[in-house]
Parts: structure tokens; sequence; C-alpha cells
């Protein structure tokens, strides 16, 4: 506020003892018209001045094809602003308004804004390209092919080559065997190269010869009949599925997480090299997935716990189970640990072939849905999955389990989505 051209202070204001007479006031506003008015003051009154000052500013609406792009108002970024957006008080006149987005030209447009009116500006952002070649190889470098996910959307199979924005893109590749991802920067009309190592979890697979052999047992009602089955070679991972190994699908986003607490092995720091377990049959499958296999078919499991086939009770032998050869319960639950155990800690109860933990530790998901029989079963090494059952197989014994449910012929069966501190899985695949 002025009077008579000299300042008197920023409204509301209070001005006392000032001598009566006539005055000239000039108030004046950032982004409003001033005013101007004269001020009459009486000896003894009490003298009131109030305007309303009016606005001096417009909108102005900024678009851009692509959007996203960020604005600038007279070479100053416009804070938390990107397009589509309007500006709020604009000052009328000229103004120069730049667009920048990444992976594009810069743009600058020039645009009038006129007090108390919403005015546009628009402009059409040009790409700015390279090229990216996108390959994948298993760590031990064996190259794979894969699908290709570029900043999350599918864009093809590897090897891959394209056309993209010249910016930093995440580059996914899921390969049969496993996944992997890696960030990389595409120059502007140059070419950028990608080769994805895909991490298997450090899975280690066993061949077994394909044969035939006698499935099931006369020991237990529901292993009935014995029958004649022949198993194509297939292999199977050496070991259960271990937690730090499933932990690798869990981070790469292709798998859930186990349950916690209790006796389950997620969670615990000390347990990278235990058994996974408290996981359901879903997540079984997801994990055998991932890992570039599937879940082993009843007749194969047995198969291979018998050491390829052999007529034996265990896959040692037939000498008895004890803490000797297998996790199980024998002098205790987990042999006095209560608890699993680090896969192979028993490798004198390996099959021949190689494969630790077929007897004990946890019991294994297969893929079969459960029959209380063996009548109708397939003969050729396949899954049982027709008809379909409301439980799934698993196999095999546990830490809390004793000599009878570690037999290779036993069976059991649960609910495909319950979880348990006593069950977890291997993988299998077909032979290469």
């Amino acid at each position: 506020m002025w009077l008579d051209g000299e300042s008197a202070g920023e409204t509301p204001l209070v001005i006392s003892k000032k001598l009566s007479g006539t005055y000239h006031v000039r108030l004046q506003s950032p982004d409003y018209l001033p005013s101007e008015g004269e001020l009459v003051i009486e000896d003894g009154k009490e003298t009131k001045y109030n305007r309303q000052l009016a606005a001096n500013w417009g909108q102005l609406r900024v678009t851009s094809d692509p959007p996203g792009a960020t604005v600038y108002l007279d070479d100053i970024a416009v804070k938390d602003k990107t397009t589509p957006c309007t500006l709020d008080r604009v000052k009328p006149g000229v103004h120069i308004i730049k667009f920048a987005l990444a992976g594009h030209g810069e743009r600058t447009e020039k645009t009038t804004v006129e007090r108390g009116q919403t005015s546009s500006v628009s402009t059409t952002l040009q790409p700015m390209l390279g090229y990216l070649v996108v390959t994948s190889t298993y760590t031990d470098g064996t190259v794979c092919e894969g699908d290709i996910k570029l900043d999350g959307k599918s864009v093809g199979q590897t090897p891959w080559g394209g056309d993209v924005l010249a910016v930093p893109h995440t580059v996914e590749v899921q390969c049969p065997k496993g996944s992997g991802s890696q960030q990389v920067v595409v120059v502007h009309n140059k070419r950028s190269e990608a080769n994805v190592a895909i991490e298997t979890g450090g899975v280690e697979w066993v061949r077994i010869p394909g044969g035939s052999f006698n499935m099931g047992s006369k020991d237990f009602e529901w292993a009935q009949p014995v029958h004649r089955v022949t198993v194509r070679t297939f292999e199977m991972t050496k070991t259960l599925v271990t937690v730090e190994q499933y932990k690798a699908c869990v981070d790469a986003g292709a798998c859930t997480a186990p349950d916690t607490g209790g006796k389950c092995n997620w969670g615990q720091s000390d347990r990278g090299k235990h058994p996974i377990n408290c996981v359901d049959w879903y997540q079984a499958q997801a994990y055998a997935k991932w890992a570039g296999g599937r879940l082993p078919t009843e007749a194969e499991w047995e198969y291979a716990a018998r050491s390829g086939g052999r007529d034996w009770k265990y896959p040692w032998g037939n000498e008895n189970a004890t803490c000797e050869r297998a996790v199980m319960d024998d002098g205790g639950y987990g042999c006095g640990r209560d608890s699993t155990w680090p896969v192979c800690s028993k490798p004198s109860g390996n099959t021949t072939q190689g494969l630790c933990d077929m007897a004990g530790n946890v019991w294994e998901w297969v893929q079969d849905w459960y029959h209380d029989s063996y009548n109708g079963a397939p003969t050729d090494g396949s899954a049982w999955e027709s008809p379909t059952g409301s439980h799934r197989v698993y196999r095999g014994g546990s830490w809390n389990g004793g000599a009878g449910d570690v037999r290779a012929a036993f069976r059991y069966d649960y609910s495909p989505g319950l979880r348990g501190d006593d069950l977890g899985f291997r993988v299998a695949r077909d032979s290469l």
C-alpha cells in the first residue's frame, strides 16, 4: 500500500494518528491488477478503506504426444507437473513452453495467455531410438531361448533385437531352467547389447536311465496291486529343493513365500541348506516350472527311490531304516533334533544313482492325483491325472516319520492347497 507515493506497509494495515486530509492510495499485489483511489481522513473519526483486487492471470492447458513430459515455463521447470496438466496463475502475455521427455528430443512452443482465460499449447515429441540386442545364457555358459519382458512388457524371445527408446531399460528373461534380469542403457543411434545371465538356483540334475520295474508292495493295501511299469529315461534333482534354491525363485517373482513359524524353515537364517517345507502342491509346481522342470510322476519317483527300479524296500537296499541312512523318527523326531537336517546329510542312504534324501527329511509332492489303489494306473510311467481326485500324492517319509513311512513303496495323500512342516519336494524333467 502506498499513500501519496510513499510506502505505508502491507495489508491488512492500521495507520494511527494520521493527519486529516485526502490521500492518494495505490494497492498492488503480485498476480493482481493494481488498484488506485482516494482516502479521506476526517478529524477524530476512523476511516476504513477496502478494495477487491482483480486477478491478473490466466490458465494454460499443456499436452504432449506421448504424454509424461516435464514442463518448463519460460525456462523454469514447473514443479510436480508432467503432461497433460493445467498451469494456474500464469501471467498474461507471451510465454515459451519447453517439453522434455526421456528418450525424446526436446521441443519448445510459443503461446499467449490472456487474463481470465484458459489457453492451450500442445506438441509432438520425436522419439530418440537405439538398437537393442538381447541374448540369454545359463551360468554355465549354455545359450538358452527364453521369453523377454522389456520394462514389464512382453516383446518376444531371445535372441531378440529391435529399436527401443534411448533410455535405461529393465530386461527380464524366463528360460526353461530359470530366469534372470539386467539393466541396460540404450544410446541414441547406437547398438546396445544385453546378455542376461539365467539363474537356475544351483540345482544339480541326476540322469536316471529308464527301464521297467514292479511298482507297489503287498505290504501296503493302498500300494496294490503290484504292477509292471516302464519308465523312460529322465532327470531328477539330486537334492530336495532347499530354502536358498526356493528363495531364488521368490526373489525372481516366480514363486510365493512359504509359511513361517513353528518348524517351517522359511525365514530362519541358518536353514539355507535345509529342504524347503511348508509349501503346497501349487507352490511346488510353480518352482518346478521356473527351474525348467516339473514335479516327478509317482512312477518316476518310486523308480528312482528304488535305485532305478530294483526290488528293494529302501533306496540303499533292504537293510533296516535307521538314522544312519535317513533323517527320521529314530531315537526322537529328526534323529533327536526335532527338525529337518541339511540336504544330503545321510550319504549312506543315497540311491545308486546318487539321489539324496529319497527316504526321510521331508515328504515329497509328486504330480499324480491320489487313488486308493493302483487299479487302472498308467503303466508307461506317466502321471495319473484322470480321473481327477481331491488329493495329490506325496512320497518318501519325513523327519517325524518311522521306518514304514520311508519305504520306497509307501504312499500318502494330502489336499494340494495344504502345507506341512514335514512336506517339501524335488523336481524332475525329461532327459535332455
